[in-house]
């Protein structure tokens, strides 16, 4: 296995793409499910990155294009970035970052409607530029359920999002009256 995505553990979501360009989707302790083959959608292009989270799979190219899965639908292009070329993604329960060739992040929020016990009706807005971290030249992201982590080249962990159980990592729990703040 190569480019496999843990989404977290309460979801127990895992997504995975083999060597043979097949996208697999399972939930722990179940068999793997074969959701999509990549290589008709893909052609030649070779996956950097990929992420995923219940109902939503997230593919970073080389080239810095971006695919997404939802609903259980044929992946297919982000309509976004034309712009940019983005390295890297993470994927949440409320939102996707993205970061580009240049350290920026940008977010898109996801949507979704609860029908019974499952998801559906997944969408992903359109990309935000994350500007208060816009000069801190971020190399990596990581989300959880509704907060999210960077970490900046020159070692600086920047948190934000909701802090009900202290996973900021600020030493307190509850709503924060700032944006970001760094760890």
């Amino acid at each position: 296995w190569g480019f496999i995505s843990f989404l977290s553990h309460f979801a127990r979501i895992v997504c995975g793409v083999t060597k043979g360009a097949m996208l697999y989707n399972w939930e722990t302790g179940l068999q793997p499910e074969r959701c999509s083959d990549l290589g008709d959608v893909l052609g030649t292009e070779q996956i950097r990155h990929l992420c995923c989270r219940s109902g939503c799979t997230v593919i970073v190219l080389t080239s810095g294009k971006i695919f997404r899965r939802v609903d259980g639908k044929p992946p297919g292009q982000f309509p976004y970035f034309k712009e940019q070329k983005i390295h890297f993604a993470a994927c949440g329960t409320s939102q996707v970052l993205f970061i580009s060739a240049m350290g920026n992040i940008f977010q898109s929020q996801v949507n979704s409607k609860k029908c019974a016990k499952s998801l559906r009706g997944i969408t992903l807005s359109k990309p935000q530029l994350f500007r208060s971290l816009s000069e801190s030249n971020i190399i990596q992201v990581t989300c959880g359920n509704n907060h999210s982590l960077a970490l900046s080249k020159d070692g600086q962990v920047f948190a934000w999002g909701q802090n009900t159980f202290g996973q900021l990592g600020l030493g307190t729990r509850g709503p924060l009256s700032c944006n970001t703040q760094t760890v």
